[in-house]
This record gives C-alpha cells, structure tokens and sequence, in this order.
C-alpha cells in the first residue's frame, strides 16, 4: 500500500510545483567542496565543507559493527566497546580524552557522544572549532584511537559493568519493554535480530571474560569496516590530506572473516501480538507493514525521503483533524516510516483509542489509511 501513496504523490506534488528540480538534484556536489576516498588498508573517508555553523566542523567515526554481530555469549558487548571507546586509548590515557575535549569547549553527551544499533556503532565530536588546527589534529587522533587502540584495561572494563547496569535499569521501563515486544516478536521476527537488542543480557555484560570483549574489538574494529566523516567549515583537501596521514598507517590485519549480511524475512501472514505490563496506563494500537527497502542510488533515495516526509506530513495532519470529530473510536493517530534495521522498513500506525474501542479503533485507522492509500491528498492539503 505504501507504494501507492508515495507514487500518488509523486505526481500530485510535481503537478502543483512542489517537486524538487531533478537537474538540482543530479548534480553533483561541486568538487572543491567534497572529497572521499578508500585508503589501501580499506578505512572509508568522507569530507565535505558546510559554513553553517561558521568555523565551526563535526567528526564521525563510523563502524560497520553492531549488536547483530555478537555471538551468543557476547550479547551486549558491542554497546559495552562504545562505553570503553571513552576510557582510554594509546593515546589518551583513562578520562584525558574527555578532559582535553572539554577543556576546548565541547560537553560530552551534547557534542561529545556515541551510539550502538542493530548494524552500526557511530562515534561524533561535534562543534568542533576549526580555527584551532592543534585541535583538529587532537580530533583526528582520537578518531584513529577508536579505530584499533581502545586500551579495554581489566580495571576499567569491571569499571564499566555498573555503568551498563544503570543504563538498563533506566531504560527498562514499562513502556520500552511493550515495544520491546513488538519489535522481536513482530518486527524481528525469525531473525538473528530478534535475539541481539543492543543494550544485550546483564548476565552478559556482569559476567564476561575480559578476553571476550578484546576478541570482539580485534575481530570487528578494523579499517575496513570503518569510516572518517567530517562535515563543516574546513579546508578540505587540508583535511583530506590529514586523515590520510594519520589513518594510512592503521593495518588491516590477514585473516580476518568476511562481515557477515543478515536477513529478516517478511511472512505472508497476519501477526496479532497481545504485548501487555502491568505498569503500562492506558492502551495502545498498533498497525504496521514490513518490507525490504528498495535498492535506490543515493539521488533516489533523497527523492524517496522527501516524498514519504510529504506523504507522513499531510497523513498525519489529516489524522489530527479527524480525531476531533465526535464518533471518531481514538484519541490520536501517527503515521510513519523508518529503516528499523538495514534489511527492513516498517510502515506504522499508532494510535490511543478511546475505552472499549480497541477492535473499532484498528479498523478505523486502517480504514483511513487504506482511504489515503487509494485516493491520495486533497487539494486543500496540497495547498497548505
């Protein structure tokens, strides 16, 4: 059904000019302002130049390497590598990382963080000032540590286990385990994902050998499954020329396994799911579609994107306008669309339905999405 909206829009937002130019979007970013690259032990590179903010650039590290691929005895251990990313490197011992970082004006958690997924780990230090090209290096050098030189001491990893521990018990509130629910037994299903929740098993993380945590480093941070990505107002074939500098030297080791590509497969039949907790306050509904993304360029992918932002926009404020009315069985609505892991996209509908209207809500708003889905926007909703 999601083709159909997007395609509907497709032409009804080209025929009233809301369109992108295709030739805009086709044209490549003019050379002078991007560079990337692949070095020869197979590390990515990415810089392009932005003015906003002014002299002011963020870096990214990026690591092909997620939950998915922990094996049974390591689940957790890939968000665990994040934390210690943090406590010492080759170059930066213990907290001087941090020390040094926020002593040049960046906080950690707002420019200074990290984050663990199903598929990736991806690493920023944002608000970079530019002018300061000591610091730029310093940057460049802690990216190069995250690489292969995280020092995983025994002390810091015992260190660490209550640290996760905390995060768990703060997330684990009544509303993520619900959801948790629905994404293993409903998004995940009958996959490797649905077995390997980044946050992993506090038996796990509480428990593991120090030696198990440094096998998975050696075995998955290598260069060529990572990425350097800098974004802002730099000089950059400056810049490119530093990263090759400083990234050139990082070997690739022999021998190391192919990283692996999982599947989730998307089954014909329906899924009821009664996902339910004790802490949970008033009732929810929802409706979602699974498939596998579309294999799209990076220009079809933009046009994609924007075409579905268009379609969940007006979508959503149809919905907003419709839970007003008297005899409608919810109290609100959302629509949306999202890559839940590489090999799935999820279209959904959550909604609040009023007491004793569960069954009457569902039909409902899959009714008006189907209505959506056939007949596509009003003119009216076009024009806002």
């Amino acid at each position: 059904m999601i083709y159909r909206i997007k395609n509907g829009l497709v032409l009804l937002i080209a025929l009233l000019s809301f369109s992108l130019n295709a030739q805009q979007i086709d044209s490549p970013i003019p050379p002078k302002n991007f560079a990337s690259g692949v070095l020869e032990n197979g590390m990515h590179y990415y810089v392009l130049h932005n003015e906003e903010p002014k002299e002011r650039a963020s870096f990214y590290f990026a690591q092909n390497v997620g939950s998915v691929l922990e094996n049974d005895t390591q689940r957790g251990l890939a968000h665990f590598l994040e934390h210690m990313a943090f406590n010492g490197t080759q170059n930066f011992k213990d907290k001087e990382m941090l020390e040094y970082l926020e002593k040049n004006g960046m906080k950690f958690g707002s420019e200074i963080n990290a984050f663990t997924s199903f598929d990736e780990t991806v690493y920023n230090i944002n608000q970079v000032p530019v002018t300061n090209e000591k610091l730029l290096d310093s940057v460049l050098l802690i990216l190069h540590d995250w690489s292969g030189y995280l020092s995983l001491t025994d002390a810091e990893i015992d260190n660490e286990r209550g640290v996760i521990n905390e995060e768990w018990r703060s997330r684990n509130t009544a509303g993520f385990r619900a959801n948790s629910k629905v994404w293993l037994d409903g998004f995940l299903k009958d996959s490797k994902y649905s077995k390997r929740m980044p946050i992993g098993l506090m038996d796990v993380v509480n428990n593991f050998e120090y030696d198990e945590l440094r096998d998975y480093y050696k075995r998955w941070y290598r260069p060529d499954q990572q990425a350097v990505v800098v974004v802002g107002d730099v000089d950059v074939k400056g810049l490119e020329a530093k990263i090759k500098k400083v990234f050139s030297s990082i070997p690739l080791k022999k021998d190391l396994p192919e990283r692996p590509v999982f599947d989730v497969p998307i089954a014909a039949e329906f899924v009821y799911i009664n996902s339910t907790d004790k802490e949970l306050g008033e009732p929810s509904l929802q409706y979602f579609v699974k498939r596998t993304p579309l294999d799209l360029s990076v220009v079809e992918k933009i046009k994609e994107d924007i075409t579905g932002s268009f379609a969940s926009y007006i979508l959503n404020n149809r919905f907003s306008e419709l839970v007003l009315e008297k005899n409608c069985p919810v109290l609100g609505v959302g629509f949306g669309v999202q890559k839940f892991v590489r090999p799935l996209e999820v279209l959904s509908l959550n909604a609040r339905p009023k007491k004793d209207s569960l069954l009457s809500g569902l039909k409902y708003i899959v009714k008006e999405y189907n209505r959506f889905a056939e007949f596509g926007a009003t003119p009216e909703e076009l024009a806002r």
